[in-house]
Protein backbone atom coordinates (compact mmCIF):
# COMPACT_ATOMS: atom_id res chain seq x y z
CA UNK A 1 0.00 0.00 0.00
CA UNK A 2 3.13 2.18 0.54
CA UNK A 3 4.51 1.69 -2.57
CA UNK A 4 1.04 2.86 -4.47
CA UNK A 5 0.89 5.69 -2.02
CA UNK A 6 4.52 6.62 -2.99
CA UNK A 7 3.85 5.98 -6.91
CA UNK A 8 0.68 8.49 -6.54
CA UNK A 9 2.57 11.05 -5.12
CA UNK A 10 5.25 10.66 -7.71
CA UNK A 11 2.91 10.84 -10.47
CA UNK A 12 1.01 14.30 -9.02
CA UNK A 13 4.35 15.82 -8.61
CA UNK A 14 5.16 14.81 -12.16
CA UNK A 15 1.79 16.18 -12.79
CA UNK A 16 2.07 19.66 -11.48
CA UNK A 17 5.60 20.08 -12.61
CA UNK A 18 4.14 19.75 -16.33
CA UNK A 19 1.16 21.76 -15.66
CA UNK A 20 3.60 24.56 -14.44
CA UNK A 21 6.14 24.21 -17.83
CA UNK A 22 3.29 24.16 -19.88
CA UNK A 23 2.20 27.41 -18.37
CA UNK A 24 5.80 28.73 -18.30
CA UNK A 25 5.62 28.02 -22.39
CA UNK A 26 2.10 29.63 -23.41
CA UNK A 27 3.66 32.67 -21.47
CA UNK A 28 6.68 32.43 -23.58
CA UNK A 29 4.85 32.29 -26.86
CA UNK A 30 1.97 34.89 -25.55
CA UNK A 31 5.17 37.31 -25.04
CA UNK A 32 7.13 36.31 -28.05
CA UNK A 33 4.27 36.89 -30.13
CA UNK A 34 3.66 40.25 -28.65
CA UNK A 35 7.18 41.30 -28.56
CA UNK A 36 8.80 40.15 -32.17
CA UNK A 37 8.06 42.33 -35.36
CA UNK A 38 5.11 41.34 -37.39
CA UNK A 39 5.72 40.21 -40.45
CA UNK A 40 3.31 42.10 -43.29
CA UNK A 41 3.88 38.93 -45.35
CA UNK A 42 2.01 36.40 -42.94
CA UNK A 43 -0.98 38.81 -41.19
CA UNK A 44 -3.04 35.86 -40.65
CA UNK A 45 -0.24 34.30 -38.42
CA UNK A 46 0.42 37.15 -36.29
CA UNK A 47 -3.27 37.48 -35.49
CA UNK A 48 -3.50 33.62 -34.43
CA UNK A 49 0.05 34.13 -32.26
CA UNK A 50 -1.61 37.38 -30.58
CA UNK A 51 -5.05 37.16 -30.21
CA UNK A 52 -4.51 32.77 -29.23
CA UNK A 53 -6.08 31.46 -32.20
CA UNK A 54 -6.40 27.69 -31.37
CA UNK A 55 -6.12 25.61 -34.03
CA UNK A 56 -10.01 24.86 -33.70
CA UNK A 57 -10.83 27.78 -34.21
CA UNK A 58 -8.76 28.32 -37.10
CA UNK A 59 -10.10 25.61 -38.97
CA UNK A 60 -13.96 26.31 -37.97
CA UNK A 61 -13.39 29.51 -39.36
CA UNK A 62 -11.79 28.49 -42.43
CA UNK A 63 -15.11 25.47 -42.77
CA UNK A 64 -17.47 28.01 -42.05
CA UNK A 65 -15.81 30.41 -45.01
CA UNK A 66 -16.12 27.45 -47.44
CA UNK A 67 -19.42 26.73 -46.59
CA UNK A 68 -20.34 30.52 -47.00
CA UNK A 69 -18.58 30.61 -50.57
CA UNK A 70 -20.13 27.28 -51.21
CA UNK A 71 -23.75 28.85 -50.68
CA UNK A 72 -23.25 32.13 -51.97
CA UNK A 73 -22.48 29.99 -55.09
CA UNK A 74 -25.34 27.66 -54.93
CA UNK A 75 -23.10 24.97 -55.27
CA UNK A 76 -23.80 21.71 -52.42
CA UNK A 77 -21.77 21.46 -49.42
CA UNK A 78 -21.77 19.26 -46.26
CA UNK A 79 -21.57 20.47 -43.05
CA UNK A 80 -18.47 19.31 -41.11
CA UNK A 81 -19.00 17.25 -37.91
CA UNK A 82 -17.08 19.60 -35.71
CA UNK A 83 -19.47 22.91 -36.62
CA UNK A 84 -22.60 21.25 -36.47
CA UNK A 85 -24.97 22.71 -34.22
CA UNK A 86 -29.00 23.51 -34.13
CA UNK A 87 -28.18 27.13 -34.84
CA UNK A 88 -25.71 26.75 -37.84
CA UNK A 89 -28.14 24.08 -39.60
CA UNK A 90 -30.54 26.94 -39.35
CA UNK A 91 -28.58 29.06 -41.10
CA UNK A 92 -26.83 26.87 -43.63
CA UNK A 93 -30.43 25.67 -44.31
CA UNK A 94 -31.34 29.35 -45.31
CA UNK A 95 -32.29 30.28 -49.06
CA UNK A 96 -29.72 33.08 -48.76
CA UNK A 97 -27.19 33.25 -47.07
CA UNK A 98 -25.50 37.09 -45.79
CA UNK A 99 -22.43 38.40 -44.51
CA UNK A 100 -24.31 38.85 -40.87
CA UNK A 101 -25.02 35.20 -40.95
CA UNK A 102 -21.57 34.49 -41.36
CA UNK A 103 -20.31 36.50 -38.71
CA UNK A 104 -22.99 35.33 -36.47
CA UNK A 105 -22.12 31.33 -37.16
CA UNK A 106 -18.55 32.72 -36.24
CA UNK A 107 -19.56 34.89 -32.91
CA UNK A 108 -21.65 31.36 -32.36
CA UNK A 109 -18.71 28.78 -32.78
CA UNK A 110 -15.63 30.35 -31.86
CA UNK A 111 -17.18 32.97 -29.01
CA UNK A 112 -15.06 35.77 -30.03
CA UNK A 113 -16.71 38.91 -31.02
CA UNK A 114 -17.89 41.24 -34.02
CA UNK A 115 -14.68 42.94 -34.15
CA UNK A 116 -11.75 39.87 -33.10
CA UNK A 117 -13.65 37.96 -36.01
CA UNK A 118 -13.44 41.16 -38.59
CA UNK A 119 -9.85 41.61 -37.91
CA UNK A 120 -9.15 37.47 -38.19
CA UNK A 121 -10.66 37.96 -41.72
CA UNK A 122 -9.17 40.89 -42.34
CA UNK A 123 -5.86 38.98 -42.05
CA UNK A 124 -6.72 36.15 -43.72
CA UNK A 125 -7.63 38.12 -46.51
CA UNK A 126 -4.55 40.14 -46.69
CA UNK A 127 -2.92 36.81 -46.59
CA UNK A 128 -4.67 35.83 -49.66
CA UNK A 129 -6.55 33.04 -47.30
CA UNK A 130 -10.02 32.04 -48.14
CA UNK A 131 -10.20 35.26 -50.27
CA UNK A 132 -13.07 34.67 -51.91
CA UNK A 133 -15.15 33.81 -48.99
CA UNK A 134 -14.07 36.89 -47.26
CA UNK A 135 -14.60 39.45 -50.32
CA UNK A 136 -18.53 38.01 -50.24
CA UNK A 137 -18.66 39.14 -46.39
CA UNK A 138 -17.21 42.46 -46.71
CA UNK A 139 -18.76 43.57 -50.11
CA UNK A 140 -21.91 42.41 -48.66
CA UNK A 141 -22.80 44.81 -46.19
Amino acid sequence: MKDLNTNINELETKVKKLEETLRHIESNILTLSVAKMPNNQYPFWNIILSMNVTDKERTTIEHVLDIFELKKENRKFTVHSTIKTDFTTKVFNKSSITATDCYEVLEHLTNRSKKQIFEILHAMYKQGICKKSIEYIFFDF
